[in-house]
């Protein structure tokens, strides 16, 4: 179980608010799962890329930054994880 909330953000940019999920459901199957629901959004053209509120990147451990890594986010010149419309296509989108 878990919760994730998103915002509209600047232009179009999608940013995740909250991404929690309990321990017993840590691992990369369900970020895989919401990232897959999400790349619809943007492949759509709803969105041009994903990025992570300020704070939820400001105080993320070492071990959230691997998984987001390994989701595919990468951090800006400006400090912000974001998620690309082409890497969520490549990674997300199934056919």
């Amino acid at each position: 179980m878990g919760v994730f909330v998103y915002r509209p953000g600047a232009g179009r940019e999608m940013v995740i608010v909250v991404d929690y999920v309990i321990a017993e459901f840590r691992d990369y199957k369900t970020g895989q799962f919401i990232h897959e629901k999400l790349a619809a959004f943007v492949i759509q053209g709803q969105y041009d890329c994903l990025a992570l509120e300020r704070d939820i990147a400001g105080s993320m451990h070492a071990d959230h930054r691997r998984y987001i890594g390994k989701i595919g986010y990468r951090q800006d010149g400006d400090g912000v994880w974001r998620l690309d419309r082409r890497t969520l296509a490549a990674r997300y989108c199934r056919g």
